[in-house]
């Protein structure tokens, strides 16, 4: 069950992210670019947590966890720099 929250806690600061990102006057473009490097994150997450069993390999579970982050936090810092 802890795993099916995750994803719902993480979605939360990309839609506040976007919002923040539109509010703040950031071209749309841009604002498609963070929504889409987040998607193809989680996706890759997603394949991560389905088909990776070794633990040397579970770094990739990592990295593409924080991929998302980092694109959530991008888009606040470029709002930060339009306002």
């Amino acid at each position: 069950m802890r795993r099916m929250q995750m994803p719902l806690r993480i979605f939360r600061f990309f839609v506040a992210a976007t919002l923040i990102a539109v509010y703040a006057g950031v071209p749309s473009e841009t604002v498609n670019i963070f929504g889409v490097w987040y998607t193809v994150s989680r996706v890759a997450l997603s394949h991560c947590y389905s088909y990776i069993e070794t633990p040397s390999l579970s770094y990739l579970r990592s990295a593409a966890w924080w991929a998302g982050n980092i694109s959530c936090v991008t888009g606040i810092i470029a709002a930060a720099k339009k306002l």
